[in-house]
């Protein structure tokens, strides 16, 4: 048995941004003007992420786009994964500004003071 191919999706967040869009549009040209890209580009990210996939996410009818049941968990997928690196990224820049507050305290003391605080362990539990 063949293994499937390697996604590599963390490399694509724009990507997964735009699957969004077209779903929260219902269409790709609608989806491509609220992005500022042209609609063959927009539908040359979804293919090849489709390719990627081996199967389709999307349903194309005349009047839009409608997932399709492995679409519907990818696309929970990519929202989880989003909101999960835009809570990292707040944390690291947090972390990143306490640290250049507390330069004199040396990072022991700084490490010790994230760990003890809000660890990503503790915040773990939101998702």
């Amino acid at each position: 048995m063949r293994n499937p191919p390697r996604l590599n999706l963390f490399d694509r967040r724009r990507d997964m941004r735009r699957v969004l869009a077209v779903v929260e549009a219902g269409t790709i040209t609608r989806a491509a003007g609220l992005l500022n890209v042209t609609r063959p580009a927009l539908t040359r990210t979804i293919r090849r992420f489709e390719k990627s996939l081996g199967t389709p996410i999307f349903e194309r009818h005349a009047r839009g786009v409608a997932l399709t049941g492995l679409g519907r968990v990818v696309v929970e997928e990519f929202r989880q994964v989003l909101r999960q690196i835009e809570d990292a990224e707040a944390y690291i820049v947090q972390t990143r500004d306490l640290v250049l507050r507390q330069a004199g305290e040396g990072p022991t003391a700084l490490c010790a003071e994230a760990r003890d605080g809000d660890a990503p362990q503790q915040r773990a539990g939101r998702y």
